[in-house]
């Protein structure tokens, strides 16, 4: 019976080619929207907070310096520079570059010891409130991509989402969602 039920996971899994997982990632557009029209029902603390795409700017890409030497290729850089690949392998550090133009928040003194204020890039489960990790951006906003990584070595291959949040007194806002999928 235990033969049986790995050769039917071999022959499910074959179907899973790394273009078949680009075409199944919604799109950050998409990926907020679903949460935004209430397709999935976020629980309190989180609320999205719609932005308005031609006066915002928020982007996120994953694995931005594939098959380069430098992990700091997108440092700087413009849009063109850094690749996007949200299919990534299970590995130590997911990195990332963002770029916005909105405002990011930046706390000090006893509010920063806190972890609720500030501006942060979580990752999650979809369709999950719970918080697997993130980092806080502490760093003010320059001109081009900025360069992070985020510690994701006991993630298990599957589906996650990093969310662009701000929390402040009013609770956590999101305002920008990516998709992205950890292969073996």
């Amino acid at each position: 019976m235990g033969i049986l039920f790995i050769v039917l996971l071999v022959v499910i899994n074959s179907d899973l080619t790394e273009d078949n997982l680009y075409k199944e990632l919604a799109s950050p557009l998409d990926a907020f929207y679903e949460y935004y029209n209430g397709t999935f029902i976020l629980t309190k603390p989180y609320r999205i907070k719609p932005i308005d795409l031609t006066r915002t700017y928020i982007k996120i890409r994953i694995n931005p310096c594939k098959g380069k030497t430098n992990e700091f290729c997108c440092e700087g850089m413009n849009e063109g520079m850094c690749q996007d690949n949200p299919v990534i392998s299970k590995g130590p550090n997911l990195p990332i570059a963002w770029s916005c133009n909105n405002f990011i928040v930046i706390c000090n003194n006893e509010f920063f010891e806190r972890e609720e204020c500030g501006t942060f890039i979580e990752v999650h489960l979809p369709n999950s409130t719970d918080i697997i990790n993130q980092i806080r951006i502490t760093t003010f906003y320059k001109s081009g991509f900025h360069t992070e990584s985020i510690y994701t070595r006991e993630l298990l291959p599957g589906y996650y989402e990093l969310w662009w949040t701000q929390r402040d007194r009013t609770g956590r806002w999101i305002l920008y969602i990516k998709p992205f999928y950890i292969a073996y």
